[in-house]
């Protein structure tokens, strides 16, 4: 895996692009101000993970699939600090932060990791009836495509 770079910055704008889970619900531990607002103490807070990471003044070309800026030669180059997803900056958090964060981060990124390197290099890829793949996002909770993508593997190790 460590020699697969290009592999691990696709997964993480993938994820940027389409975290696991959109929202996070947390419980404020007692009565503060959020830009302005007052928050009650004991008040339930639903965080938009999906649009922190969409945030324009921290991403450019935020609409676009662009593997590369994970990559360490990109422009827009993010710290080890930043790529660690215990969510300590808020720039990236596809599964949450801090203590309340997600415990399977690890093991979701190696197995995302293996899986697609394995499917990738052992079969080769087709869409039946389809040469362009449609992106429009659906309406649900995930923020899925609205079209599933259904691809057919073809066999090319044995």
């Amino acid at each position: 895996m460590p020699n697969l770079p290009y592999l691990r910055a696709v997964i993480r704008e993938t994820l940027r692009l389409h975290p696991s889970g959109p929202f996070i619900i947390r419980e404020c531990a007692e009565d503060c101000k959020v830009n302005g607002s007052f928050v009650k103490g004991k008040s339930h807070v639903l965080i938009n993970v999906y649009a922190m990471m969409q945030d324009p003044e921290l991403w450019t070309n935020l609409d676009e699939f662009i593997p590369e800026r994970f990559l360490e030669s990109s422009d827009e180059k993010i710290s080890e600090h930043q790529m660690e997803f215990k969510g300590q900056n808020f720039r990236y958090i596809p599964f949450g932060s801090g203590r309340r964060g997600c415990l399977g981060r690890s093991l979701a990124m190696l197995m995302m990791h293996t899986t697609i390197a394995a499917l990738v290099q052992r079969f080769d890829w087709t869409m039946k009836g389809r040469e362009n793949v449609d992106l429009s996002l659906g309406s649900g909770f995930g923020v899925e495509i609205e079209k599933p993508l259904v691809c057919y593997r073809i066999t090319r190790l044995t």
